[in-house]
């Protein structure tokens, strides 16, 4: 992230991300070819940045769009909160970042014994 010091270079670097999200999932929403679902998961080794960059989306979502505390928050305070207003804008590039994750995981076993992996070491 060198040279992303002020918010507005710190916007282009999520759109980029953003983008880099989106045209991966272009890539395989076509016909299926495994080497490129493989050549995409082995690219993300562990998944950590993705879940990652899910993390913070979802932190900032519930903090900045919501307005709720995150160290609190539960699922029942979420859900009144919401509105159809509110998957728009930067909770979107989450929402893609999971599909991505997904479609990966439908495909590719190992990636779906990863992601479980994962799963288990956040819940507990």
């Amino acid at each position: 992230m060198r040279g992303f010091t002020t918010e507005a270079k710190l916007d282009i670097h999520d759109d980029l991300k953003m983008s880099a999200i989106k045209l991966l999932l272009s890539l395989i929403e076509g016909s299926i070819d495994s080497e490129i679902y493989r050549q995409i998961a082995d690219s993300f080794d562990d998944f950590a940045i993705l879940t990652g960059r899910m993390t913070k989306i979802f932190n900032k979502f519930v903090t900045d769009d919501l307005g709720l505390a995150l160290e609190t928050v539960t699922l029942e305070q979420i859900n009144p909160c919401l509105s159809k207003n509110s998957f728009k804008d930067k909770i979107t590039e989450g929402f893609n970042i999971y599909t991505l994750i997904n479609q990966l995981a439908i495909q590719l076993p190992d990636v779906r014994d990863k992601i479980a992996d994962f799963a288990e070491t956040i819940m507990y």
